[in-house]
């Protein structure tokens, strides 16, 4: 996937158009928008943030598809972690 892939994916995952994505980071149109996926151009840093903060994920994330941050990577652990707990506890 690509940068307005996964945009487009965390849209429909989080049920917001397109229309009030623009609208929420100050993109004055949705052709805006569509322009710089026809380009293939990402925004600038200051709108792309404002993406990332609107989907809740980074903006690595949107780049590359990849999460580098530490902190999720100790939460992922943790989460396995609980799960195996209750596995025993259930059994």
């Amino acid at each position: 996937l690509d940068f307005f892939e996964r945009i487009d994916v965390l849209l429909k995952e989080k049920k917001i158009s397109q229309k009030d994505l623009c609208c929420a980071v100050g993109i004055s149109s949705v052709q805006v928008f569509t322009n710089w996926k026809l380009r293939d151009s990402i925004p600038s840093a200051d709108v792309a943030v404002k993406i990332a903060r609107l989907l809740d994920v980074s903006v690595e994330y949107l780049v590359t598809g990849e999460e580098n941050n530490p902190l999720s990577k100790k939460v992922d652990r943790l989460e396995q972690q609980i799960e195996a707990i209750r596995e025993i506890v259930e059994t």
